[in-house]
């Protein structure tokens, strides 16, 4: 069937289901890179966020980064790095909702880190924003948005120091791969170490509640 605009409706509904950004390899190199899709930019919602190029392939060049930097330390094989600089590019565009959140709980841990006002303001500030973040998404009418701020969320952002990385439970219930690199860059750049040492350094319980908030991609069946 052809609308009055000449074009199909099978045409149109291929541009309904292709993502604004899409990974596709790049023939010169081998790599998977970041696409724009333009025909979906005139379809998008208003709740969209609107998303730059730019930001975003920088994005997953300093995540690949991290792929690379894990490899070199033989936390991952050359398989599992394979796997995690395929999903990425995909996962970062589908998850940029919580990994935004997740940016906040670290900006608000950034902000505090060094308060001496005798307060939990860090834990405070984690439980209200995901209490308020949910009341708004609410209110707009965008319930798949609110169930992200869940009552998991909200207990886990309660946790001292842990709480600042509540928002890795629903990012990696979609994108576990991207929630494991995110996870060892912040280990990485604020540590030394990669998450996969701090894991191995915690205790039997420890151990268990980190791998919890951040799953290894490759077994599926935990977490």
């Amino acid at each position: 069937m052809v609308n009055q605009t000449g074009v199909s409706a099978g045409c149109v509904a291929r541009r309904q289901q292709r993502p604004r950004w899409y990974v596709q390899s790049d023939p010169r190199t081998g790599n998977n890179v970041l696409r724009h899709d333009p025909d979906h930019d005139a379809q998008a919602s208003a709740n969209d966020a609107p998303v730059d190029a730019a930001d975003s392939e920088q994005r997953l060049q300093a995540l690949n980064a991290v792929v690379v930097a894990l490899r070199e330390r033989d936390e991952i094989s050359d398989a599992q790095a394979q796997q995690l600089t395929y999903a990425l590019p995909l996962e970062y565009e589908r998850s940029r909702y919580v990994i935004k959140h997740f940016g906040v709980h670290l900006s608000i841990g950034a902000v505090f880190a060094f308060d001496i006002v005798p307060l939990p303001l860090g834990t405070i500030g984690r439980v209200g924003w995901v209490c308020c973040a949910r009341v708004v998404e609410t209110l707009r009418g965008n319930f798949a948005r609110a169930r992200v701020h869940s009552l998991r969320v909200l207990l886990v952002a309660a946790i001292p120091y842990l709480g600042y990385f509540a928002y890795l439970l629903p990012l990696h219930k979609d994108g576990r791969e991207v929630a494991f690199v995110l996870a060892n860059e912040y280990w990485l750049a604020n540590r030394g170490q990669s998450f996969e040492q701090f894991v191995r350094s915690r205790g039997r319980v420890g151990a268990r509640l980190a791998r919890w908030l951040v799953p290894l991609p490759w077994q599926h069946g935990q977490g």
